[in-house]
């Protein structure tokens, strides 16, 4: 039976297939040849940026520098990665072309360079950085006291009963014009005032009690209304032998007063400046020798 001319060209395809093939191989194109013609024509070719990244001075690995391709007309980044531990880093694949290459990391200064897609075949880049100082703004730590801080023994022995206490609600109800008159109001504490209005203080009779000032002692001969007025002052305790906390009973035989001053407000500290405390024992210290 004899084919029809289309049947005919039908049936004679593959065999020009075959004959195209054959004769792409016999002309040197190879297999290649072959794989061009079967690429689709808007295809865009990729190629990887690989290398590593060192520092300049002991070619030591860095870490975690950030290394960019950039599009030199229209700035965007086209591929970006991170250098690992061993400052290895890998980029994305990206067409080919003509690129603006970045690196940066902080501790180092910035490095810009061009770079052309596809590099040689095998070819890692070496990125050697620079490191730079950085000039940071001056660490400046301030501590502030709060109440929280320093009143937290204060007010659990306050709640143990163990002792007596005044809290900075009673100073502001009793308006008390001096220390010495907030703890006459205290039962157990004598107030007796010198000739020059200096105030003396016993607990119990006879007892002359050692004076904390926020936790310092102040020699016996300086008033206590001299070292704290009442407006500076959060709380105060009492404590005689039996209740003295064991950081201050080894220098107290019969019993403690502890006056704790308030914590800073509006950024000024108004607690008991060092300087008033020294200058009242020395005075209180003269005057205590010129008496004996």
């Amino acid at each position: 039976m004899r084919l029809g001319r289309s049947e005919s060209r039908r049936a004679s395809g593959p065999y020009l297939i075959l004959a195209v093939t054959v004769g792409a191989l016999l002309s040197g194109g190879g297999v290649g040849a072959v794989q061009a013609q079967a690429t689709p024509a808007g295809a865009q070719a990729t190629a990887r940026l690989s290398g590593t990244v060192v520092d300049v001075q002991t070619l030591a690995p860095v870490p975690t520098a950030r290394v960019i391709l950039v599009h030199p007309a229209s700035q965007a980044h086209v591929a970006v990665a991170e250098s690992d531990s061993a400052g290895a880093f890998d980029l994305p694949p990206a067409p080919h072309g003509a690129y603006l290459f970045r690196v940066e990391r902080i501790g180092y200064k910035p490095l810009l360079d061009t770079v052309s897609l596809p590099v040689h075949e095998g070819e890692d880049l070496t990125v050697r950085m620079v490191p730079e100082a950085l000039d940071l703004e001056p660490l400046v730590v301030r501590v502030a006291r709060t109440t929280a801080y320093y009143m937290r023994d204060f007010e659990t022995r306050r709640v143990s009963g163990s002792g007596m206490f005044i809290t900075r609600d009673q100073i502001e109800r009793r308006r008390a014009r001096s220390t010495s008159e907030l703890l006459q109001s205290l039962g157990g504490v004598r107030v007796v005032y010198g000739t020059r209005g200096e105030a003396g203080l016993f607990v119990r009779g006879t007892c002359r009690p050692n004076v904390y000032i926020d936790g310092v002692a102040i020699h016996q001969a300086v008033s206590i209304d001299m070292a704290a007025v009442p407006d500076d002052i959060e709380g105060i305790e009492v404590h005689s032998m039996a209740t003295i906390p064991p950081q201050y009973a080894q220098f107290s035989s019969c019993a403690a007063i502890l006056v704790w001053t308030r914590p800073a407000v509006r950024g000024e500290s108004r607690k008991v400046a060092k300087w008033k405390v020294l200058m009242a024992g020395s005075i209180g210290l003269v005057v205590w020798l010129l008496l004996r």
